[in-house]
């Protein structure tokens, strides 16, 4: 999947106006300085993964950081990772119908926003059935 960049948080080894080429990843399968493509909330990054973490709750979370960041990114599940930066390419050097991001990029912070409704959906659910005592 191509997709447009925008920011300078990984500035510069990518910058805005670049494309990422992304292929689906196992959280697991990621290399300490991999770039790789997650989600938080309806948003998607594309920064450098540093190593595994442990959450105050002792759960595993995948640490990233942005080149021109000093300071580490929160904490990501292993499900927000979306996949793994291939190759990242200058738009000047793409063919015009190269620089439109694919259909599954363009779709893709629509789904994750569904996504992420779906999820507050079902955790209100179960909260109103905890509280009617039903859970």
């Amino acid at each position: 999947m191509r997709l447009p960049t925008r920011g300078a948080s990984m500035s510069p080894t990518i910058i805005s106006g670049n494309f990422i080429v992304v292929s689906a990843v196992s959280a697991g399968d990621l290399k300490p300085r991999d770039i790789a493509l997650f989600t938080r909330g309806a948003e998607l990054y594309a920064h450098r993964f540093v190593g595994w973490r442990q959450t105050k709750d002792g759960d595993a979370a995948l640490e990233f950081c942005g080149d021109a960041s000093s300071k580490s990114d929160p904490l990501v599940t292993a499900e927000d990772v979306i996949g793994i930066v291939r190759r990242i390419e200058d738009a000047q050097d793409l063919e015009p119908e190269q620089r439109r991001p694919s259909l599954a990029a363009r779709r893709l912070p629509m789904l994750a926003s569904r996504i992420v409704r779906a999820g507050y959906r079902l955790l209100n659910h179960a909260l109103a059935m905890v509280a009617s005592g039903v859970g």
